[in-house]
């Protein structure tokens, strides 16, 4: 949302670059500066910066912030140098210009430094660490400050200092004022109120600059209405008298997943990130205290191989580590290859804002952020040049969490093991745990437009930026278990008896139908591809559907009414029938096997039944009094286990017979003496049956039945070989735990 120029300028001079003719003069001034060309957005809010109006700027974390500071300097240079790049000349502007900056993280001033440098602009870094660094040796880096720098790189503990004081009140200096920049100024409400109340001291600031000076305020993150107010409340910025640039902050290049943590975060064991280990990618994992990420770099260090660099593997990053180690971890983090690549970085907030971190695949917040505006920094560092197709910010939260979000949307007390509990979690926190689209909820939480305007720079001709996708890919909208909220499949009814499939046939089933959804994954357009997940094309849900309604599916028609609502699964319907037909062939000749399995199962039940004691209404219980039992499968009571392995067609009497021995062994030898040499041959031969017999067993077998047996299968009988079975009848045991 932008908001139309303003009149109210402190610039006296009648040129104006807020206008189409002075963005191309802005444009033609500082192409040659400038290694890009610059964004229109960029122009619009260093032109509003040059006329004299103060600028507040909401733009996407990676969309260029720092260009409205560093252009804004860079404009300045040059029309001293050349006063006549626009008619009139410029008023107002010191012949030395210098932009004080605050920064809210030393590493952020670092970096920020950096590029400044690479662009030919001086600037001096004030903080605590330059600070004592110059007065061990013996000097004052206020006094370096005076002249000589075009820019300031100020951390907020610096401006309560009596050196920033005697600064800003010295008219040499004053003189030389053009500006004051703010970057990340959401933290004014969050750290300025907690931990950080040096923040505070910001918004006194410009009582102390020339009237000229230009404000410019950048953010990725402030909320629409209450926050947005606040900030301008403390500035002095007053409706109508400062240009508001609002752009969209949503990325739509990384995928936004809130999962459930599974264990808990006191301990040294933290299987919820085990994954990171072996993913391969580059991962940058936040945790709030040293103390949990020292026992997480630890838990990860367990998992490598042997023969993994484990110091350059995983890395942490914070603020008590030394300047050198810390930049050596992002230079190792940087790098995409080579033996001392690091692949993932523990760090607390100190990475959070403003870092420019190439290529980072997975962002990990392992403890809940307290607000969206620290989730949207976070995810940030995500994808920062936009190569990663898939890139992934990852949000833990657990079960209380959960239900606290409940309690504060719904108003109720929030509670633990029953007693009272002040609510930490805010009200916009709370819904987006529980937002079904996490990228429908940004969007509301910060009034983002339907669409940013497109932009005419050479940068966006030539790769332009990715449009908005047609489907949401965040685990609200694609849970990464494969449902689909918005095409939700609705509760079935449980399958009659006798239509259910076995749990075998659901195993092949589900193979089977997976198996498809990688071919269509794979035969999908590319750029359709890159922009959905696999399982958009036959979400699990939908595959238990069709197992569940397998039996009765008699028509492509009871198929489409099955899956209607789904478009990504309705148009494969031929491609899912012609499966199902396929698995009805092999799901019936399983059925006939387990059927065989079962009638033996039966027999082998009935067997270990004759000659048992009475039951508890004084029947005798035996095969011959089994009137239930069908006439084709009762066997004969002289030989009930022999005579279903005659009854067998021919081709299956050795699955029949290594069936029965695996259950049977020698007591089967023992009560089938009439069995053929060839049958008591091939039940001795399995030695898994006669090693659970009992020495006793094979002794009283009838020795016309050990001498029918093969030679090769005899000795495998031996005492020696059985003796370890004897004390606790193994045997029997061994027979009930088979079936």
């Amino acid at each position: 949302m932008l908001t139309p120029p303003s009149d109210t300028s402190r610039d006296a001079s009648p040129y104006r670059f807020s206008t189409p003719e002075g963005l191309r003069n802005l444009r033609g001034i500082l192409r040659p500066l400038l290694p890009f060309d610059p964004h229109d957005y960029q122009l619009e809010g260093v032109a509003k910066s040059l006329d004299g109006i103060d600028l507040l700027a909401v733009l996407a974390t990676g969309s260029g912030k720092t260009a409205f500071f560093t252009m804004y300097i860079l404009a300045l240079q040059a029309l001293i140098k050349n006063p006549h790049l626009c008619t009139p000349p410029k008023k107002n502007i010191p012949d030395d210009p210098c932009l004080i900056m605050c920064f809210p993280t030393i590493s952020l001033e670092e970096e920020m430094s950096t590029t400044f440098s690479n662009l030919g602009i001086s600037a001096l870094v004030i903080n605590s660490r330059t600070s004592t660094d110059a007065h061990k040796h013996g000097g004052n880096i206020w006094t370096s400050a005076y002249s000589g720098y075009a820019v300031l790189l100020l951390s907020p503990e610096m401006l309560s200092t009596k050196g920033f004081q005697s600064l800003v009140e010295s008219s040499a200096f004053s003189r030389r004022i053009c500006g004051f920049g703010v970057d990340e100024v959401h933290l004014l409400k969050s750290w300025g109120a907690q931990f950080r109340p040096c923040f505070q001291q910001l918004g006194y600031v410009l009582a102390r600059l020339p009237s000229r000076t230009a404000l410019i305020l950048c953010t990725a993150s402030l909320a629409a209405g209450t926050d947005t107010a606040e900030i301008c409340r403390f500035f002095g910025l007053k409706h109508g008298a400062f240009h508001f640039l609002r752009r969209s902050n949503l990325r739509p290049n990384i995928r936004i997943i809130f999962r459930t943590l599974t264990a808990g975060l006191g301990g040294s064991v933290f299987p919820d990130l085990a994954w990171t280990v072996k993913s391969g990618r580059k991962t940058l994992i936040y945790c709030p205290t040293i103390n949990l990420g020292s026992r997480v770099i630890k838990y990860l260090h367990r998992l490598l191989p042997p023969t993994t660099n484990t110091r350059a593997f995983v890395r942490r990053y914070n603020s008590l580590n030394w300047p050198e180690y810390n930049a050596e971890t992002l230079r190792l983090f940087s790098e995409s290859t080579g033996p001392s690549r690091c692949s993932i970085v523990i760090s607390t907030d100190t990475l959070m804002v403003g870092v420019n971190l190439p290529r980072v695949e997975d962002v990990v917040t392992l403890v809940l952020p307290e607000s969206v505006d620290e989730q949207c920094q976070k995810l940030g560092r995500l994808n920062r040049d936009g190569t990663i197709k898939d890139a992934r910010g990852i949000v833990y939260v657990t079960k209380t969490e959960v239900k606290h979000a409940h309690a504060v949307i719904e108003g109720k007390k929030v509670t633990e093991n029953g007693k009272r509990v002040p609510a930490k979690m805010g009200l916009d926190m709370a819904r987006m745990i529980l937002a079904p689209c996490k990228a429908a909820e940004q969007n509301r939480l910060y009034d983002n437009p339907p669409s940013d305007p497109s932009c005419s720079c050479e940068t966006c001709s030539r790769r332009p930026r990715p449009p908005t996708p047609l489907a949401c890919k965040c685990s609200g909208c694609v849970p990464e278990d494969g449902q689909l909220q918005p095409t939700r499949m609705k509760k079935r009814a449980p399958a009659p008896k006798g239509t259910k499939l076995s749990k075998s046939m659901v195993l092949v089933g589900k193979a089977r139908l997976c198996a498809l959804r990688e071919n269509l994954y794979t035969a999908a357009p590319a750029l359709e591809a890159s922009l959905f997940p696999a399982v958009l094309y036959l979400p699990d849900p939908v595959i238990t559907s069709i197992l569940e309604s397998f039996k009765t599916l008699h028509t492509q028609q009871d198929l489409a009414h099955l899956i209607a609502g789904n478009p990504y699964v309705e148009r494969q319907c031929n491609k899912i029938w012609e499966v199902i037909v396929e698995l009805r062939s092999v799901f019936e000749t399983m059925a006939k096997d387990e059927d065989r399995e079962r009638a033996i199962h039966n027999l082998l039940i009935d067997d270990e039944r004759v000659g048992e004691e009475p039951d508890a209404d004084g029947d005798k219980i035996n095969s011959e009094n089994e009137t239930e039992m069908s006439q084709e499968l009762r066997p004969r009571p002289e030989r009930p286990i022999l005579n279903a392995i005659e009854n067998t067609s021919r081709g299956d009497q050795g699955w029949a017979m290594n069936s029965l021995a695996r259950g049977v062994g020698c007591e089967t030898l023992m009560q089938e003496q009439r069995a053929s040499p060839e049958v008591v041959r091939q039940l001795v031969s399995v030695p898994k049956a006669v090693q659970r017999a009992s020495p006793e067993v094979v002794q009283r077998a009838s020795p016309e039945v050990v001498q029918r047996a093969s030679p090769e299968a005899v000795p495998r009988a031996s005492l020696e070989a059985l003796e370890t079975f004897v004390a606790n009848d193994v045997f029997r045991a061994g027979l009930r735990h088979e079936r």
